[in-house]
């Protein structure tokens, strides 16, 4: 991961923390740092956790490796996309993106 990007995955985080405020869904962000990989992953606020099998949920995943983007502005093209497929269950329902 290139140090520019750190200011990206933290409007992501940023964003997921949003999400959860607003009441209609979960956001998770997770990142895996010995494959250098930022997991976002969403379930409607009224999920059943105890329920088997887990139902698919909206799901977006950026490899920051270096081997994968060779400039930052690469990284930085792939999290602003990141960012932007977030940004959108700001304003959508769970019904509205089943959709």
């Amino acid at each position: 991961m290139k140090p520019t990007s750190q200011p990206l995955i933290a409007q992501i985080v940023t964003t997921a923390l949003q999400i959860n405020a607003q009441g209609q869904w979960h956001a998770f962000v997770r990142y895996c740092g010995h494959v250098d990989i930022l997991e976002t992953y969403l379930k409607p606020a009224d999920t059943n956790y105890q329920a088997q099998p887990e139902e698919d949920f909206p799901a977006y995943e950026t490899n920051l490796a270096e081997w994968k983007h060779q400039t930052a502005q690469e990284e930085e093209r792939d999290l602003t996309e990141h960012l932007n497929w977030l940004r959108d269950f700001l304003t959508a329902s769970p019904e509205e993106a089943a959709a």
